[in-house]
């Protein structure tokens, strides 16, 4: 077998099996049960088709108040969504429901509290 032909086989099984860990790493959550994520995280929900990525958390400032956010990808059934939920709103994807319960932009390790259910 060529060095070339070993090289490419090398690279083929490395990326499968980073294919894989990816895979694995992602955190399990159950619809109708509030977990918690950390930026750069990502969650699938057990039993269905909708997959997390949390990229950004933070607050929006006005003159009277603060709005918690989290910038999120939603992954459903082919269908992808870049949003920003904000506490106290849901967004709807695919027959499911995801709502911010809490958010700490500020911590050692930002993270917030999110729901998923089935309107």
């Amino acid at each position: 077998m060529s060095k070339h032909i070993r090289i490419a086989l090398f690279c083929l099984v490395l990326g499968c099996l980073l294919m894989l860990t990816a895979c694995t790493l992602a955190k399990k959550a159950s619809l109708g049960e509030e977990f918690t994520m950390q930026e750069g995280q990502i969650v699938k929900i057990n039993g269905e088709s909708l997959t997390l990525e949390l990229h950004t958390i933070g607050r929006e400032w006005t003159e009277d108040y603060e709005t918690p956010f989290a910038e999120l990808t939603l992954t459903t059934k082919g269908q992808e969504q870049e949003i920003t939920l904000y506490m106290g709103d849901s967004w709807k994807i695919g027959g499911h429901e995801v709502a911010m319960t809490r958010s700490d932009p500020f911590g050692h390790s930002p993270e917030c509290d999110l729901i998923v259910t089935r309107p």
